[in-house]
C-alpha cells in the first residue's frame, strides 16, 4: 500500500503497539502510516520491533521496481535509518508506508550524494516478516556484550565520519557511549570481577568518547566536547600505558574550554581551564605543540579583563575535612589507588593552595587508617607490584611492636 506524500505530511496513522513519538520520527526525516496486519494475528503478546531485535523485512522504495527481503539487526547500518525508524514498534505481519528525507534515505555505509542531501526525498513501503530478540538491554549486558556492541558502533561511526556525515556519526557513537555509561559495582565482596570487567569496557569506551569529543567539536557543540573528554579521563587513564590517550583527551578538552572562554583570569593557572589542560597535555606528549593555544588563551584573557570581567579572588574558604572524607573514596584500597593515580600525573598541580592543603590533610588520614585498620594482605598491589612473605612478616612485626 502506498500513500501519496502530501497525505503523509498531514496524516499519520498509528497501529497496534506503536508507541514511538511521531515528533522523534519527524526530527529524523521520517513520516509514516502504519497499516494493520492480519486481523487473526494476536499482537497483544507478540514481540514488537525495538532497537534490540533482529528483523526479517520485505521493503522497497517506491522508485524501485523490485522488492527486497533483508534480515538485519537494528542499528547495524545495513538498511536506511529511515526504514528502521518506520518499522519501530511494529509486529510481525504489519506493514508501513513511509517517507524518508535527507540522510534517513541512506544506509550508514553510503556517502553523501553530490546533490543537496536536504532535498533528498524517497517514499517507500515495508512489511515486517519476522521479529526476534537479538540483544540485551544495556543494564543486562555482560562486559563482552558491551565490548562487541561498542566496537561495532565505533566502526560504523568512523565510516560515517569519513564520509562527512558528522551528525549521523555522533548519533551512532552516542549509542555506544550510553552502553558504557552503565558500569558494574567494584566491591570485591559483591562483584569480584567488577573492576576487571569495567577495565575491559574502558578499553573500547575510551575510543568512543574520544571520537564523540572530536565530532562534537567539529559540530561546534563545545560543551558536549568538554564532557566527553572528561568521560575519557574518568576511565582511569593515569597509568603510563595510556599517556597518549590521556594527552589527546586533555588537548581536546583544552580546545573546547578555550572556545567556551574558560581561561585563567587571576595570577596563576587554575584547574578546569584551557591553560591547565594544554600544560598537562604537553607534559605527557612533547610532540603536542601548544604554544599557539597558550597565546590564544592570553589574548582571550586580556579581552575578558578589558571588558571588566571580575577577577576571582584567591581567598576562598578552606574545605572542612574534619567531618567526613570528601575527596577520596571511603574504601581504603580505592583511596590508595586514587592517590597513586594523582601522583602519576600531578593531579593536584592546579588546585587552589588551600584546597590542595585540605586534600593532602585528607590523604594523611587515609595513611593513618592504613596503619590502624587495614590488614596488610588486603592492600597488595595498590602501592607495590608484589609483597614478599618476608616483607609481610616484617610489616606485621612492626605493627605488633607499635601496639
Amino acid at each position: 500500500m502506498s500513500l501519496p506524500p502530501e497525505l503523509l505530511d498531514f496524516c499519520v496513522c498509528k497501529g497496534p503497539g506503536d508507541t514511538i513519538s511521531e515528533q522523534q520520527l519527524a526530527d529524523a526525516g521520517v513520516k509514516r502510516a502504519v497499516i494493520h496486519g492480519d486481523a487473526a494475528l494476536d499482537t497483544k503478546n507478540a514481540l514488537a520491533v525495538t532497537s534490540l531485535c533482529k528483523v526479517r523485512l520485505k521493503w522497497k522504495f517506491d522508485d524501485e521496481e523490485c522488492w527486497k527481503q533483508d534480515e538485519f539487526v537494528v542499528y547495524d547500518g545495513t538498511v536506511p535509518s529511515g526504514v528502521e525508524l518506520a518499522i519501530m514498534n511494529l509486529h510481525e505481519g504489519e506493514s508501513v508506508a513511509f517517507n524518508a528525507r535527507g540522510e534517513a534515505a541512506l544506509t550508514d555505509f553510503e556517502p553523501l550524494p553530490k546533490a543537496d542531501i536536504s532535498q533528498v526525498f524517497r517514499s517507500g513501503q515495508a512489511e515486517v516478516l519476522d521479529v526476534k530478540l537479538e540483544r540485551k538491554d544495556k543494564f543486562d549486558m555482560s562486559a563482552s556484550d558491551k565490548i562487541a556492541f561498542g566496537e561495532k558502533m565505533n566502526e560504523i561511526g568512523k565510516k560515517l565520519f569519513a564520509n562527512g556525515r558528522l551528525a549521523r556519526a555522533a548519533e551512532v557513537w552516542k549509542r555506544a557511549a550510553e552502553v558504557f555509561a552503565v558500569l558494574e559495582p567494584e566491591d570485591e565482596d559483591v562483584n569480584p570481577n567488577g573492576m576487571k570487567n569495567n577495565e575491559a569496557c574502558h578499553e573500547v569506551a575510551r575510543k568512543v568518547y574520544l571520537n564523540m569529543a572530536l565530532v562534537m567539536y567539529k559540530l561546534e557543540n563545545f560543551t558536549e566536547c568538554e564532557l566527553y573528554c572528561c568521560d575519557v579521563l574518568d576511565t582511569r587513564v593515569d597509568e603510563p600505558t595510556y599517556s597518549q590517550i590521556k594527552s589527546k583527551a586533555l588537548f581536546r578538552r583544552g580546545c573546547a574550554r578555550l572556545k567556551l572562554r574558560k581561561v585563567s583570569l587571576g595570577s596563576r593557572i587554575t584547574a578546569d581551564t584551557a591553560e591547565a589542560d594544554f600544560f598537562l597535555a604537553s607534559e605527557l606528549d612533547s610532540s603536542i605543540d601548544v604554544a599557539a593555544h597558550f597565546d590564544a588563551c592570553t589574548e582571550l584573557r586580556e579581552q575578558l579583563l578589558a571588558s571588566g570581567v571580575e577577577i576571582p579572588s584567591d581567598d576562598v574558604e578552606t574545605p572542612n575535612v574534619e567531618d567526613e572524607m570528601n575527596h577520596y573514596p571511603t574504601d581504603i584500597e580505592h583511596a590508595l589507588r586514587q592517590i597513586r593515580r594523582e601522583n602519576l600525573h600531578d593531579g593536584l598541580a592546579f588546585e587552589h593552595p588551600q584546597k590542595r592543603a585540605a586534600i593532602l590533610e585528607e590523604r594523611m588520614r587515609v595513611y593513618r587508617r592504613l596503619m590502624d585498620e587495614t590488614p596488610w594482605s588486603a592492600l597488595r598491589g595498590t602501592m607495590f607490584d608484589a609483597d614478599s612473605e618476608e616483607l609481610q612478616k616484617t610489616a606485621t612485626t612492626a605493627r605488633e611492636v607499635d601496639t
